[in-house]
């Protein structure tokens, strides 16, 4: 993958085949070394993003089992205040936490598309007084690629461009800064992430991704650099 491909990629499955891929990769992880911290739970975060777009409920599988025992629900059910809470803490033994977070986007893009097709399906018979919607899927279809192009900016909100290294600049960590960006982390406020910008937090990246009309979640990279968060 190119910086370009990464920059323009409209599913997250290839980024991440690419951020898992490379021999010294696998070698780490089959030595049960895995990748840092810091990686795993920006991986983690993007995974926990796209089920909170995608779901109004999270179904557990036996392969979660230690967010079962996190959230105590023996139900495999969990709201989704609490799985973005838990989703972090999560730590797959059996494969890359690459692979788990695209199981975790495929899965949310097919059931937000379906959902909200069949939304689409209720509004079309409402409006033509019919009594049982149809499904189309070519909409299911159609939703779930406008999904998958959503998630492919959510990794890059969260990852940055890992082609390009942004170092932090301590002039740029005045209190106004540390505050705003305290309160945009704290009420999601990413609408405000360009007043960073006029507090006199600058340089390219920072402008071109404060200003990407792409979706921004707790985990956004700017965010991140800018509170010291891992």
């Amino acid at each position: 993958m190119t910086e370009q491909q990464w920059l323009t990629a409209a599913d997250p499955g290839p980024m991440l085949n690419w951020h898992a891929s490379g021999a010294k990769r696998w070698l780490l992880f089959w030595l049960n070394l895995g990748t840092n911290r810091r990686t795993t739970r920006r991986i983690l975060r993007f995974a926990g993003a796209c089920c909170v777009r995608g779901y109004t409920e999270i179904e557990i599988s036996s392969w979660d089992g230690e967010l079962l025992q996190l959230v105590a629900l023996g139900s495999g059910v969990i709201q989704i205040q609490d799985f973005e809470k838990c989703m972090w803490e999560i730590q797959p033994e059996l494969e890359p936490i690459e692979v788990y977070a695209k199981w975790r986007a495929e899965e949310a893009a097919r059931d937000r598309g379906i959902h909200l097709a069949w939304e689409e399906a209720r509004g079309i018979a409402a409006r033509d007084d019919r009594t049982e919607p149809i499904s189309d899927p070519t909409a299911a279809q159609r939703y779930m690629t406008e999904e998958s192009k959503a998630q492919a900016g959510l990794l890059r909100d969260i990852l940055g461009n890992p082609f390009r290294h942004t170092t932090l600049d301590p002039r740029w960590l005045t209190s106004t800064v540390r505050g705003l960006a305290q309160c945009i982390y704290a009420d999601r406020a990413f609408d405000r992430l360009p007043i960073l910008l006029d507090a006199g937090c600058y340089n390219e990246a920072l402008l071109s991704h404060c200003h990407s009309p792409e979706p921004h979640v707790r985990g956004c990279w700017v965010i991140d650099l800018l509170l010291g968060k891992e």
